[in-house]
């Protein structure tokens, strides 16, 4: 399957284990390939953060959004970098989730089968294992629920042994 595939979708939010799986994309993938790179905008984490901050008296607003739009052009950057590195061509895209439309994972899930993927990469994240619990995980979802064959890639060995650090 692998080096056979054309169509591809890649969910990239600049964290260290997306962009593990982006480049473990391009490296298995036909030379002619297309690849698509989704970042997810779910606005029911605006509204979770409103809804934890409302009792400080603070809350998500449109600075937060701006923010996070600002950080996803400079994701949009950094994978087009790493694809003409990769002299892999892709297409950038933003994907905005409203809420009461299903979780990020579905929606990007849903979004790559629309476009013709025929396998899925995502990164494995080791984000709080609480919220994790509580919540579920991207690329936990997007494993066990998409009918489409998924790649699941750890982050870099560096960056793991950082935040485990950091944690101490």
């Amino acid at each position: 399957m692998f080096g056979m595939m054309n169509r591809v979708a890649v969910a990239v939010d600049g964290s260290p284990a997306s962009l593990a799986a982006l480049k473990c994309a391009m490296d298995l993938v036909k030379a002619d390939a297309a690849l698509l790179c989704v970042d997810v905008k779910d606005m029911m984490s605006f509204d979770l953060e409103y809804a934890a901050e409302a009792y400080e008296g603070g809350g998500a607003t449109d600075d937060s959004i701006k923010e996070w739009d600002k950080l996803a052009r400079q994701v949009g950057k950094q994978v087009k970098s790493i694809a003409d590195e990769y002299h892999v061509e892709v297409v950038w895209h933003i994907l905005t989730v409203e809420p009461g439309h299903g979780g990020a994972a579905l929606a990007f899930v849903e979004y790559a089968k629309k476009w013709g993927a025929e396998v899925l990469f995502v990164g494995q994240h080791h984000g709080s294992r609480l919220v994790e619990d509580m919540f579920g995980s991207f690329p936990r979802w997007v494993a066990t629920h998409s009918h489409l064959p998924t790649m699941v890639v750890p982050p870099p060995v560096e960056a793991t042994t950082t935040k485990e650090h950091d944690r101490k």
